[in-house]
């Protein structure tokens, strides 16, 4: 009777040890795919203010629209809200920014100002690069040359799963008519 006893209760631990094991590897994985889904609104949601000012270069104006066209910022002016006001609007990604609350040591602020009322973004920014080509799709940084944009942006979590950080990316070429020859 006591070897039944005995075996009853090493069965018992096994299927319990099991059970634990198997509902971590669940809590693991749904964090993976947490973490994963946030990183992806988090670069749904930059893409659609980008998309939204981007469409917008030289809106309401005749040329002259950029104003600054670095990898890392691009200062340009139209009329965003289609109210007949230009607007001044800045994209800029500040590495000198660090993002605090996060533990991710890659993520940088992301900062969006429209007359000259900014709006840090925090979102996990880990690239923010801008590329300019000409109107025969060969890169340039000459300003009055510029017809075509290309942004890339990555996200990533803000804590790592294990030792990785889920990250998301969006790229999108930008070709404003109002900067067209």
């Amino acid at each position: 009777m006591n070897i039944s006893i005995i075996s009853s209760f090493i069965i018992g631990t096994i299927l319990l040890v099991s059970l634990v094991k198997v509902n971590l590897s669940l809590v693991g994985n749904s964090m993976d795919a947490m973490y994963d889904q946030v990183a992806k609104i988090h670069v749904n949601s930059i893409a659609t203010m980008v998309s939204h000012d981007f469409r917008k270069i030289g809106y309401g104006l005749s040329g002259g629209s950029l104003q600054e066209a670095t990898s890392s910022k691009i200062t340009f002016q139209g009329d965003l809200d289609d109210d007949g006001v230009v607007d001044m609007v800045s994209w800029e990604w500040d590495k000198t920014q660090d993002i605090t609350e996060t533990s991710n040591p890659n993520d940088y602020v992301l900062l969006r100002t429209v007359n000259g009322k900014s709006t840090p973004i925090k979102m996990g920014v880990v690239k923010f690069e801008l590329s300019y080509y000409d109107k025969l799709n060969q890169p340039t940084n000459a300003i009055d040359e510029i017809r075509w944009i290309q942004v890339r942006l990555l996200s990533e979590s803000a804590d790592p799963v294990g030792d990785k950080y889920m990250n998301a990316s969006w790229e999108k070429k930008f070709v404003p008519l109002n900067i067209e020859d």
